[in-house]
C-alpha cells in the first residue's frame, strides 16, 4: 500500500476542511436557498450552488415551470438557481400565466 497513507491523509484533510466549514457557517443564514461555504479568504459566504443536472435525472423534476417574473424555466431547480443569483424571490405561478404572456408577445411582435 504505497498510496494508502497519502489517501488517508487527503481524506482526513478534506474532512477537517468540511468540519471547519460547518463550524464557520453554523450561524450563517443565506437567503434565496443559497448555501454557506468558506471563501478563498477563509471567511463564510453565501453561494448559489444548485445541481440542476442531477435534479433533472429524477423523474418529474424536469418539467417546465412558470415563475412570478412571468418567465418559463426548464425546471424548478433552474428557477430557484435564477432567483438565488438575482437575489429575488421567485414563486411558482400557473403555467397559463406564462403561456398567455408568450402568446401576447407573439401577437404584439407580429403586428
Amino acid at each position: 500500500m504505497v498510496n494508502g497513507p497519502n489517501t488517508n491523509s487527503t481524506d482526513a484533510d478534506r474532512e477537517k476542511e468540511r468540519e471547519k466549514e460547518r463550524e464557520v457557517c453554523r450561524d450563517i443564514h443565506c437567503d434565496f436557498e443559497a448555501s454557506c461555504e468558506l471563501g478563498v479568504d477563509g471567511n463564510p459566504r453565501c453561494s448559489c450552488k444548485f445541481d440542476c443536472h442531477s435534479a433533472s435525472l429524477v423523474p418529474g423534476n424536469n418539467k417546465a415551470v412558470c415563475a412570478s417574473d412571468l418567465r418559463m424555466y426548464p425546471s424548478l431547480c433552474v428557477m430557484k438557481m435564477e432567483g438565488c443569483q438575482r437575489q429575488e424571490e421567485l414563486r411558482l405561478r400557473p403555467l397559463e400565466l406564462c403561456e398567455g404572456r408568450l402568446k401576447l408577445e407573439v401577437i404584439m411582435v407580429d403586428r
